[in-house]
């Protein structure tokens, strides 16, 4: 039964890893900047693709600490991996912010 539940919980840290560097790729591709908002002309939106991938990283976060079992420390060391994915997004908005025509 852990193998099982340490199986699904790979294949769904795998699968969220995949789908988000399948955006980043496809965002890359099609739109370098994010359309201007009604705020000022030097003002941008951060990508939204940033955002759908820090809740995605957030809602991954929650079901491994929900997770009843350590993994022998896999899980906690999965979490840290997550929040230095939600820090280096946090460093990409920051840097849009800054870069900003």
């Amino acid at each position: 039964m852990k193998k099982l539940v340490l199986l699904t919980m790979a294949a769904f840290l795998l699968s969220t890893v995949v789908f988000l560097q399948a955006g980043f790729a496809q965002a890359a591709a099609q739109k370098p900047m994010a359309a201007q908002t009604g705020t000022g002309p030097h003002h941008r939106d951060i990508d939204p693709e940033i955002h759908q991938a820090m809740g995605a990283l957030e809602n991954a976060k929650r079901h491994l600490e929900g997770a009843q079992h350590d993994f022998g420390g896999h899980r906690v060391k999965a979490v840290e991996h997550v929040n230095q994915a939600i820090d280096e997004l946090k460093e990409a908005m920051k840097w849009q912010k800054e870069h900003q025509e």
